[in-house]
Formats: C-alpha cells, sequence, structure tokens
C-alpha cells in the first residue's frame, strides 16, 4: 500500500534532544482531558484521550451543571466562520527550529443521541452555595467529578485500565456471550444497564473502533528506536510502549498522519512547518481516500493484518471504509513560533495597525453538520531540523525513518553496534538514537590531552523524540436551522478562565474571540459564550467564586478610532447612547439573562456581597451559557465594547474592537461610478441626437437604433415605419384592394 510506504511518521522521527512540547485549545474550550474537577491539576490522564500535555493545563467543563444525562453546547450556524485558537510550547513555521504538523480534525454523531459526550451526571441536585447547585454522578464505576475512563467487561481479550468486576450480573465474565454482547452496546451508546450509566462516561471513539484497534497487527515497518512494545497490536507504538488505555483511543492511530486503517475522525486542516508535505497530505486524507482493513473470520485468534496480501493469505475479508465525501484539508504553512513559548505567535493588521495574535484558522463549519454534535480535535507533532527524517515528500521512501534504524534496548556506551553506534563518524545517513547514549566525538588518536575528554552524554528518552501531543474540546453542536444573513456569520465567543496570569496558565486569560473584527453591515454576528462552576477556588477574578461569567455592552472613549491604544477612560455608555445595539438587545446583552426577580444593587464592595448570587451587577445570576437568541448586524463605524465584571487590574482588558464598513468594497464603487459615467455620459448624447436627429451625432445614433435603413432612400411601402424624430408612427394601413396606395 503507497500509504503505508509514505505516511507522516508523526511520532517516528528521529531528534537530539527530550521534547516536551505542549499543545493547548482555547477556541473552543480544550478539556486535556478535564471533566468537573476543581483542580488546578486534572484528575486523569487517561480519561479520554492521550495528550501528552502537562496535567496543568485545559479547561474545566462548562454549561449548566444541573442537567441531567445531556450537555449545555455551544450551537453554532453552518456555514458560519469559527475561529479555532491555539497555542503550542515549541516552534513551528518556517524557519524555525524544528519540523512540526498540525493536524485539525472534528468528529460527529447526530444531536439526538449521546454517542459522543463528555460525560455526564443523572443523579440528584445538590447545593454547593446559596444559588450554584449541581447534580451528581452515581455510576458505580464514576466519581464526583466524572473523571473515571469508561470500563471494559474483563471478559474481552483486549480489556484493560478501568473494568467491570469480574463477577458482575450484566459486564462480568460469567454473562452469556449474546447478553453481553447487547448491555455493552446499550452502555457504549451511553444507555443504562442495571445500576450503570453510560452517559456518566466521557466517549469520543466508538467501543467498535477501539475494539478493532486492539485486534488490529500495529505496523511492524515503523521506526520505534530502542523501545521494547508490550504488544504487536495497534494500541501499541514507540511513544506508548506499554498496555496503558486513554478512553477508548487507538493510540496508532492518534500517533501517525495520514493513517492507512480507518479513522472515525474527518479533517478540517493542517498546518506544516514545509509546504511540500501538503500535496501527499491532501491526496492521502480520509476525506477523499478510502481506506481497508480486514475482517477475520469467526473465531480467529490472530491479530488482523494490514495489508490486503496478508488479509487474504489469512482467510480474512479485504474490507472498503468509503471515503467521507468531504474536500481535502486544506494544507498551509503554520505562523512562525519561538521555542519555550505558550502565547501569540501571529499579526493580524486592524485599521491599518498590526495586532499580535494566537495561532488561528478560520473553519467556515460544514453544512453537513447539520443537526449534528461534534468535538474537535488538535495533534501537534515536534521534531528537531537536526537530522533529515522527513526528508520531504519529493524523495525517495528510503530516506523516510522506519524499522530499519530501530537499535537494541539497553544499548549504552559503543555496544549498540553497527548503526546504534555512538560513533558519529556514521552520518552519512540518519543516526539511529537510543536512551540517554554517551556521544563519542573524539577517538583515542585524536584526544590527545591525557584526560580522556572523549564522550558527551545527550538527554534523550526515546519514548519521547519525534513527539506528538493532542487537546480535544467539549461536546459542541451544530443548528439544524440555517442562518437567516446576508452576509457572512462570525460567530463571537468568549476564551480563558478564572485566575492571573499564573493561576490560569496554561491556559488563558478571559478574551473575546475574535477581539478585532472587521466585517460589513451585511454581516452577522453569532454571540455566545459559555462559563464554568468547576474552576479552582480561590483563584482572583470578579463575582462569586469558582465561577466564569460574562456579558457585552458598547463602551465609550475619548478618541473616536477603535485601534487607539489610548483605552484609559473606557466606561460602558449608559441607555440610548448605545449605538452599537438595539436597545432590547443592549439590556439582555449587558444582563446576561438574568432573570431574578429581585437583585442585590448598591452592595458593598466586599467578598461575601462578591459572592452573593442575587448580586446581578457582579453578573451572579447569569446562566453559565449564554446564547443571543437572534443574529446581530452592526451599522457603519468604529465601536469598542467589552464585559464590565473581568475589568480589574489581575484580569483586565476583555474588550472587542469592532470596524463595520459598507458592503460594498471600493472596487466595487469604482466600477458603479464608471458604469454611472457611461450611463450620464450615454444619456446625454441620445437627449442632444433627439434634439438635432440631422447632426453628425443624430444620424450615427439612429444608425445604431435602426441600421442602414435610416440613411437608405425609399422602401418598400409595407415595410415603412414612419418617425417623428424618434417617436415611432404606427405603421401605414394596408390600402383597401383597388385603392391607390398612400403618398
Amino acid at each position: 500500500m503507497r500509504l503505508l510506504g509514505r505516511a507522516v511518521l508523526l511520532a517516528s522521527v528521529i531528534v537530539v534532544g527530550t521534547v516536551r512540547a505542549d499543545c493547548y485549545m482555547h477556541n473552543p474550550r480544550g478539556s486535556n482531558d478535564r471533566n468537573r474537577e476543581q483542580n488546578s491539576n486534572r484528575n486523569n490522564a487517561n480519561r479520554l484521550f492521550n495528550s501528552q500535555n502537562n496535567a496543568a493545563g485545559g479547561y474545566p467543563w462548562a454549561g449548566d451543571p444541573t442537567l441531567v444525562g445531556q450537555p449545555d453546547p455551544l450551537m453554532f450556524f453552518a456555514t458560519s466562520k469559527l475561529r479555532l485558537e491555539w497555542t503550542i510550547q515549541h516552534s513551528c513555521g518556517p524557519y524555525g527550529n524544528a519540523e512540526c504538523t498540525l493536524i485539525i480534525q472534528y468528529m460527529n454523531a447526530p444531536a439526538s443521541t449521546n454517542l459522543i459526550r463528555d460525560g455526564y451526571p443523572t443523579g440528584p441536585i445538590t447545593q454547593r452555595a446559596p444559588g450554584y447547585n449541581m447534580s451528581t454522578f452515581i455510576d458505580p464505576n464514576q466519581n464526583a467529578d466524572g473523571t473515571n475512563q469508561i470500563p471494559l467487561p474483563p471478559g474481552f481479550s483486549y480489556a484493560t485500565g478501568q473494568q467491570f468486576a469480574a463477577n458482575d450480573p450484566y459486564f462480568g465474565t460469567g454473562v452469556d456471550q449474546a447478553t453481553l454482547a447487547q448491555n455493552w452496546a446499550t452502555f457504549c451508546a451511553g444507555g443504562t444497564v442495571g445500576p450503570y450509566r453510560g452517559v456518566e462516561f466521557g466517549v469520543h471513539e466508538s467501543c467498535a473502533s477501539y475494539a478493532r484497534c486492539r485486534t488490529t497487527s500495529r505496523n511492524q515497518g515503523l521506526y520505534t528506536a530502542d523501545q521494547a512494545l508490550g504488544g504487536n497490536d495497534a494500541s501499541y507504538t514507540r511513544q506508548q510502549a506499554n498496555q496503558n488505555r486513554f478512553g477508548l483511543e487507538c493510540q496508532e492511530e492518534r500517533d501517525y498522519y495520514p493513517y492507512w486503517n480507518p479513522s472515525e475522525w474527518k479533517d478540517i486542516a493542517v498546518l506544516t512547518s514545509n509546504s511540500s508535505w501538503c500535496a501527499y497530505m491532501q491526496a492521502q486524507s480520509q476525506n477523499i481516500m478510502d481506506r481497508y482493513y480486514c475482517v477475520m473470520p469467526a473465531g480467529a485468534t490472530a491479530l488482523a493484518p494490514i495489508t490486503q496480501a496478508a488479509c487474504v493469505r489469512s482467510l480474512g475479508t479485504w474490507t472498503r471504509w468509503p471515503n467521507w465525501g468531504l474536500p481535502a484539508p486544506p494544507c498551509i504553512q503554520h505562523a512562525t513560533s519561538r521555542d519555550n513559548h505558550l502565547g501569540n505567535d501571529q499579526v493580524e493588521m486592524f485599521a491599518g495597525q498590526p495586532q499580535p495574535v494566537t495561532a488561528n484558522y478560520v473553519w467556515t463549519i460544514p453544512a453537513s453538520l447539520r443537526g449534528q454534535r461534534f468535538v474537535v480535535r488538535f495533534r501537534y507533532n515536534i521534531s528537531a531540523t537536526t537530522t533529515d527524517a522527513y526528508a520531504d515528500f519529493n524523495s525517495p521512501p528510503g530516506k523516510m525513518t522506519n524499522s530499519a534504524l530501530n537499535c537494541q534496548r539497553g544499548a549504552v556506551g559503543a555496544n549498540g553496534g553497527g548503526q546504534c553506534s555512538n560513533d558519529l563518524s556514521q552520518t552519512g545517513g540518519p543516526v539511529a538514537l537510543y536512551n540517554n547514549p554517551y556521544v563519542l566525538l573524539w577517538n583515542a588518536a585524536q584526544e590527545n590531552d591525557g584526560m580522556q575528554h572523549r564522550y558527551l552524554a545527550l538527554a534523550v528518552n526515546t519514548a519521547q523524540v519525534g513527539r506528538t501531543f493532542q487537546d480535544r474540546s467539549y461536546v459542541m453542536e451544530v443548528r439544524q436551522d440555517m442562518p437567516k444573513c446576508t452576509g457572512q456569520v462570525i460567530n463571537l465567543n468568549v476564551r480563558g478562565k478564572r485566575g492571573n496570569i499564573v493561576q490560569a496558565y496554561p491556559a488563558v486569560e478571559y478574551d473575546w474571540v475574535p477581539n478585532h473584527v472587521q466585517a460589513t453591515q451585511q454581516d452577522c454576528f453569532d454571540v455566545q459564550w459559555t462559563g464554568s462552576d468547576f474552576n479552582p477556588a480561590g483563584v482572583a477574578g470578579e463575582g462569586a467564586d469558582q465561577t466564569d461569567r460574562h456579558n457585552l455592552v458598547e463602551f465609550q472613549t475619548a478618541g473616536t478610532n477603535p485601534s487607539s491604544p489610548d483605552y484609559a477612560h473606557l466606561i460602558p455608555k449608559w441607555g440610548p447612547s448605545v449605538a452599537l445595539f438595539s436597545a432590547a438587545d443592549a439590556k439582555m446583552l449587558a444582563y446576561a439573562n438574568q432573570s431574578l426577580p429581585a437583585c442585590a444593587n448598591l452592595v458593598a464592595d466586599n467578598g461575601n456581597t462578591n459572592n452573593q448570587y442575587s448580586n446581578c451587577a457582579k453578573l451572579n445570576a447569569a446562566p453559565n451559557t449564554y446564547r443571543h437568541p437572534t443574529l446581530l448586524s452592526f451599522p457603519i463605524g468604529g465601536y469598542v465594547a467589552g464585559t464590565t465584571r473581568n475589568n480589574n487590574f489581575s484580569n483586565r482588558h476583555q474588550k472587542l474592537h469592532i470596524i463595520i464598513t459598507s458592503s460594498i468594497t471600493t472596487g466595487v464603487w469604482i466600477a458603479i461610478a464608471v458604469v454611472t459615467s457611461i450611463i450620464v455620459a450615454s444619456a446625454g448624447a441620445c437627449l442632444y441626437a433627439w434634439r438635432r436627429p440631422n447632426s453628425s451625432l443624430g444620424r450615427a445614433v439612429k444608425s445604431l437604433v435602426y441600421g442602414r435603413r435610416a440613411f437608405d432612400g425609399p422602401q418598400p411601402q409595407n415595410d415603412t415605419v414612419k418617425y417623428a424624430g424618434f417617436q415611432d408612427a404606427a405603421p401605414a394601413a394596408d390600402p383597401a384592394p383597388g385603392a391607390p396606395a398612400a403618398p
């Protein structure tokens, strides 16, 4: 298979040095394997997927915590523009210190199901604080934060990680196979079996996908360095050599792109440091290319092969998995960023001025997602530029790193032998690596100072060289109805979480996404945001402890230019002075749908009143998720808007800058002016010609309008049209029989 021979080995490339290159999503909110834990660090790195990120990363689950067995998702229009934002720890882009690839994908399922889910409570509501309630998790295998991974029946040959008890009456080893299969299918789909609630466990990849992964052979042509893999199925890779389970994720599929076996993920975009890879990645995308896999005969115990020939030899059925029927993903160069940095790495122009921005990609949500729930996945691969492991996709396959470069486990000093020797005189090709080698820089003849200065130690962990990192969003939804907007629909969201810069890191503080917008009168804004009640206690922020809340009001500024940096005197506009919103929209956005019959106003500014649920001025009674009921379009002008709550000196400037222009571009205005000039000139010429029909212009116009007959001699009687200037007379009537012709 060509796909196997030239696959992009996301996790197999050789680098010098150990890589720790985290990847975090900020819009939409990346979970980093969190759910509802109220900690600085996540509870369980094995809950849903293998992120390889720092445990401090990620955003807690956001939405209404009292909902039972369902999400409280952000809901988008199909065809709308969603700005995806992320940070990556090590460099990327052209001229950086690393080669990188960022793969953005999504997975979807009908909104009427819980086939993909974050893990939702199903138990009774309890009170955390006056006014703040939440539902509880009650599955015997789940914890209070919903962070345990989905358990597997112990009778499954591939059962690892969390499992049901062996004597369980629904999933234990004594349950007959037909009943077990039915119970497992119900539980996997989020249903209830006895006391067990499948919906309480987070699930992205399907149970069938995980079973296929664990019963399929891994690709044994891949580079594994000196790692001793614990098994031969597709859940074992160089980066994840043991049998740890991460939700229902297949580790080989996670580590490699494009993957040769079927994947349940669809491609959004590919961003690389080297555009020469793009043609290959696009051509091999499962969006447009079928995948095949081997279905082994019933009762077979051998792993399913990954090639057609081996499948046939094993009496299996080589089975087609149709492509997704989507366009090939766009492939572009990633913006250049620096090492050891989780911050802005792009510049965008706003009102003629450069603005630093987070790495981003604007995704047009496909119409095929109408009525679907979905999650977004980012995978980030990093490898040093000190080796030619990637080469490029115009090079022969032999330059790709493969199993021929593996080394014996436990090689030390010069004991690797052959290509695994630490003698760097063998640099004619890729240099194989093993853990923490002592590299020979000079031989005995060259080392003549008598101090044995011949070796230097390299800090190399071969499980981490050429490493893939990952983050995923929480569940979101695409509306069934289509937007009613003559322009484009721009999603306006909020990123960030409670805390100052140190407490929030490696997440970010609050901001709008996008926060500098240039649009037209015809464009529409879909305004929505979500916040969590599961932030760590005691971190910096306004309003009730542990909560995120937001609103949107128009601000006034001393200057008229919204790109001006002087915002020292920004205060909200009041009532009639608001120009950006209608009166009804302005109040709804300002108070964020708070519906208390009585609010506590003008209260003392202290910790007790800040936490008081009835303090509407602090937005404490606002729902976690706000969805504006209508699309908004704005009048021409420059505006500054933002949030009143999150604007202290520790968490400040959650501001939004908007410039609205006419929907008609400068080019169109020029074209209109040219056409108008032509029309006016033509009208003037016609008027002159009408008043002076015998002038040269009049005769020319008559020639254009009526052809050569206007200047010819007498025509046949019944074909003659008499003119009064340019007013047509009725044709002469036919003469009566025998009557003389009209003169």
